[in-house]
């Protein structure tokens, strides 16, 4: 039904003629700013470059909102003021005639009434402080391709009716800008002042994801005087998550943000090249007690202690130069290099500073230096006759110290701090061969295993993702880099344990952070934090606050309900399902017949679907599934810890490498009852995040018998999430 009114077409008419004259506008202005500074001077070229950068950016603004220049009206009439201001909402700003403006960007303060307030008296925060009025009118406004659709005033539909439109399209490679659709608890996490640290515990679907990066758009918008957009930096889970939210800043008009891996940062940090190892084998190794044991104690704040404690012995015992020497000559002592190496303050080494001293000594002294080492063979030529054997030897040795001095003395000195400055893997290799020394957490067995596959990993430039906050704090010891950065994002921050938490805030110990996460997708439990209380309290040292977010936009009722079940399962709260309804969550027994997926594969792309996911539980399994695909004529991908990027195609995955994203549909492969234990935590956990990817449909394999987790419904007592069950579902009739 098209609910477009004279008043709104007349609106709309006018703000997409405006556009276009503030496009023509500044395109012309692209064209004059190079004629109006003709000078070559310096200042003149930083002038117009700067010039020319701003058009752009609003050039680009502006082209970005052509499509749809607003989403949304409110009608506010302030206290003491006799006008109703209509405002009109989008991504950018827009202006009219005399430089009216006619669209306000969705960051401005007044907009946060679209969002948080029903209609009547409401107010919103502004820096000179708190605005009061009374809310006549909330107006969503449908946009698509330049034409306006529809408008709904919302005292008359429902949330979810009004969010229908949003959640019904089709999953793309690339996450998607909520602003039209922002929530009133995900606006206040958006909203939040920069100087909070906040934690964010959010089901899966409920736009953890989103609100991060809208929270970022956000901040930079209205901190824009006091920051920079390259002072934010945002630690996401793998390469192929970053590059699917990568559209999302640009998209709301903000400039390039740092986007790492833990990995990337680590590797950036200590100046070497590692790669993350495959943790899978931990999940199906016969010892794997023993291996999450190992991979517990690598995250703890007890590995910290003993790897501080190894550090300050190094520091105090292992750093010990030697005489620098040429020519069997002393040219510095061990001693003055020491009281240099170790001049700064907290006893920490800088090399850096050590070896500029003595490059710069030995280049203002080079002469003397020459002079006082040849003294003993300029004594021995100046005595003997021309001829003697013994005074020609003494002038070859002269011309060759002087080609050793002058020529390749410097290098020679470069070489002596390269091996006196440690790389940061060799100093973490000789705290795990002497770890016995500082810790007693681990047993014997467990300490023999810990050092042998370290090492071997470390030998071939491999570890664990355990390992990486050991790295960085052997780095921040040592050389205390220090950073410009004011805020970091941490997303699925549930993998993380406590020593990677502790290294951040030390690294970063002027930022604030913006912590996202769900502990039920917490996939690798025997190395990370269990609740977010203690992170608060160990980390931030209370100066933190947690805001749940349980209601998923992401899936239908009938998968939120079905993903419900193994949040029950672990004692965990359960999503609330937004109203939209679809299909029945399918389960099928036929997880090892090749022939069936490839035909419901089929079946799903005729329904229209751009992405669809097969997901596995290991790294073994999903190359399995992908290998019996691609002889078939679907275009299939499969995504693995390398991957950064994937089509609109079907794609196979493992559990681990899903998390964050979103498909149209989804098939887990295999959740056998021998697969997945609804005893593991980790297995329920894996099962979880697969279980919430899909936005449409979702369907479930397995062999011979499913999941005890899904059979389970006359033991659920949560009269709530039962109810809903056997509303919205009948999966039990297979």
């Amino acid at each position: 039904m098209n609910n477009v009114n004279e008043e709104e077409q007349k609106y709309f008419d006018y703000t997409i003629t405006s556009l276009k004259k503030e496009q023509d506008y500044y395109h012309e202005q692209m064209k004059e700013i190079p004629k109006k500074y003709t000078n070559t001077l310096q200042g003149d070229a930083f002038l117009v470059e700067n010039l020319m950068s701003i058009t752009a950016t609003r050039l680009r603004q502006l082209e970005l909102a052509k499509k749809s220049p607003y989403f949304g009206r409110i009608d506010f009439l302030t206290n003491g003021n006799g006008n109703i201001a209509k405002i009109y909402i989008g991504k950018t700003n827009i202006n009219g005639e005399n430089n009216k403006q006619i669209v306000t960007d969705w960051r401005a303060p007044i907009c946060s009434l679209y969002y948080d307030s029903d209609l009547g008296l409401a107010s919103y925060d502004t820096p000179i402080g708190e605005i009061y009025g009374d809310l006549k009118l909330k107006r969503q406004i449908i946009i698509k391709d330049g034409k306006l659709i529809d408008v709904f005033d919302t005292n008359i539909v429902s949330t979810d009716e009004l969010l229908y439109p949003y959640l019904k399209v089709n999953a793309g490679t690339k996450m998607k800008t909520i602003i039209s659709s922002i929530q009133k608890e995900q606006n206040r996490i958006i909203r939040k002042p920069f100087s909070s640290n906040i934690i964010v515990q959010g089901v899966a679907g409920s736009g953890k994801t989103s609100v991060a990066l809208h929270r970022v758009a956000y901040l930079i918008y209205n901190l824009k005087d006091k920051i920079k957009s390259n002072q934010f930096m945002i630690l996401g889970p793998n390469n192929c998550f970053l590059e699917y939210i990568s559209s999302i800043l640009p998209e709301l008009d903000t400039e390039p943000v740092n986007q790492k891996t833990f990995i990337e940062l680590t590797n950036d940090l200590i100046g070497e090249k590692l790669t993350i190892i495959n943790e899978s084998d931990i999940f199906n190794s016969k010892d794997s007690v023993s291996l999450k044991n190992i991979h517990a104690f690598k995250t703890s704040l007890e590995y910290k202690k003993a790897l501080k404690k190894f550090i300050y012995n190094y520091i105090e015992n292992f750093i010990v130069p030697n005489d620098f020497i040429l020519d069997g000559e002393t040219i510095f002592s061990a001693e003055i290099i020491k009281k240099i190496l170790f001049s700064t303050s907290n006893s920490k080494p800088s090399f850096e500073k050590a070896y500029n001293y003595f490059v710069n000594y030995f280049k203002e002294n080079i002469d003397n230096i020459y002079d006082t080492l040849n003294e003993k063979y300029r004594k021995i030529y100046i005595s003997l006759p021309i001829g003697n054997p013994i005074r020609q030897e003494a002038i070859e040795k002269s011309t060759k110290l002087k080609n050793l001095v002058k020529n390749n003395g410097i290098n020679i000195l470069r070489d002596y701090f390269k091996k006196l400055k440690l790389k940061i893997t060799d100093i973490y290799k000789l705290f795990i061969e002497n770890i016995k020394d500082y810790s007693d957490y681990l047993t014997d067995s467990e300490i023999e295993k810990l050092q042998k596959n370290t090492i071997l990993y470390l030998k071939k430039k491999k570890v664990s993702f355990s390992d990486l906050p050991a790295l960085l704090y052997i780095n921040y010891i040592l050389y205390n880099k220090k950073f410009d950065y004011k805020h970091i994002i941490i997303d699925e921050a549930q993998d993380y344990g406590f020593f990677h938490f502790d290294i951040l805030k030390n690294l970063f110990s002027d930022c604030t952070f913006s912590i996202y996460g769900d502990l039920a997708q917490s996939i690798h439990s025997y190395r990370s934090i269990n609740d977010w209380e203690s992170v608060i309290s160990n980390i931030f040292d209370g100066n933190c606050e947690i805001i749940k977010l349980n209601k998923s936009y992401r899936t239908t009722t009938e998968i939120t309900n079905n993903a419900n079940k193994i949040l029950y399962q672990m004692n965990m709260d359960i999503a609330n399902p937004v109203i939209r309804h679809g299909c029945s969550v399918k389960f099928s027994e036929n997880s090892k017949n090749n022939e069936y997926k490839i035909n419901r594969i089929n079946e799903l792309i005729k329904k229209g679907y751009k992405t669809i996911a097969i997901i596995c539980k290991t790294e073994k399994e999903s190359l399995n599934v992908y290998n019996s695909l691609k002889k078939s004529n679907i275009n299939v991908i499969h995504i693995t810890g390398k991957q950064t990027k994937y089509n609109e195609n079907v794609v196979v995955l493992t559990s681990e490498l899903s998390k964050g994203l979103e498909f149209d549909a989804v098939i887990i492969n295999n959740a056998s009852n021998n697969i997945y234990s609804k005893e593991s935590k980790i297995d329920m956990n894996l099962l979880y995040v697969a279980s919430t990817r899909a936005l449409h449909e979702l369907e479930i394999l397995y062999e011979k018998q499913i999941c005890d987790v899904f059979n389970d419904i006359n033991t659920i007592k949560h009269k709530t999430l039962k109810k809903q069950i056997i509303k919205s579902e009948n999966i039990y009739n297979r």
